[in-house]
């Protein structure tokens, strides 16, 4: 399997990864012909690519790098990011994390999106001087979707979360998922979970490999709904946390 050293500025960072998946390039160009163009549509993407820009910068600028590696204009390649807007609901992940009886813990995921052949790799990508996380990348994603793990000791799958209610004023949640990679701790984690308002909902199992924990969150538009995990967990692409308070399962 390729591994992708990303060591070097955000803008960098991408442009390597866009360099990698070069290949790819007229399968994402063909991609974005199919998405919703109108004027008001155009409109609500250079809202909410402005608004990553002031936002979440370091983000923007991955993104810019890699938009500028496959020669695509990063505004356009921006509209790719924003599943809600054109009601893109293909990925069917699902994760099953199960606890040993030695209070360690194992975790299986399925990473289920569109196949593209050539479309993976890992990338190690840098957070600072001393941390980075790895992470499953692809064309069609910021870094941290999927799978990831980091230099703190904690590791993370994504599901989508089918929902009626979205809010298109609110960042895509690739974004939101991108920015839960550099979590030092499940609280951590669960704090930059309420740090974005996500346009569309997702779920989270991770595993704190220092306290050895393992938590459930379910993230809405509106709330952060959260399960430690005690004996063995499935989730797939539905809500299934029956309360909004704290609890094990």
């Amino acid at each position: 399997m390729k591994i992708l050293e990303l060591n070097k500025t955000p803008y960098e960072n991408g442009y390597l990864s866009g360099k990698y998946f070069y290949q790819l390039r007229d399968e994402v160009i063909k991609e974005i012909k199919t998405l919703k163009m109108d004027k008001e549509y155009i409109i609500q993407y250079k809202c909410l690519y402005e608004r990553l820009k002031n936002e979440y910068p370091r983000y923007y600028e991955e993104l810019n790098g890699k938009a500028d590696a496959l020669e695509i204009e990063p505004f356009k390649f921006f509209t790719l990011h924003c599943p809600e807007l054109n009601n893109i609901q293909k990925e069917q992940c699902s994760t099953i994390i199960c606890k040993k009886e030695n209070g360690h813990f194992i975790l299986s995921h399925n990473e289920d999106d569109t196949y593209i052949e050539n479309n993976f790799c890992m990338s190690k990508v840098i957070i600072d001087q001393n941390n980075y996380f790895y992470t499953n990348d692809m064309v069609n994603m910021p870094f941290g979707n999927g799978i990831s793990w980091n230099s703190y000791g904690l590791i993370k799958t994504i599901n989508y979360l089918h929902d009626e209610e979205h809010n298109l004023n609110h960042l895509p949640r690739y974004f939101a998922q991108r920015h839960i990679s550099e979590a030092k701790s499940i609280d951590d984690l669960i704090q930059r979970c309420h740090e974005i308002d996500t346009a569309s909902g997702y779920h989270v199992n991770a595993i704190d490999l220092n306290q050895m924990k393992a938590v459930s969150i379910e993230v809405s538009v509106n709330e952060v709904n959260v399960v430690y995990i005690d004996d063995m967990h499935c989730h797939t692409n539905h809500y299934i946390h029956t309360s909004k308070n704290f609890k094990s399962l």
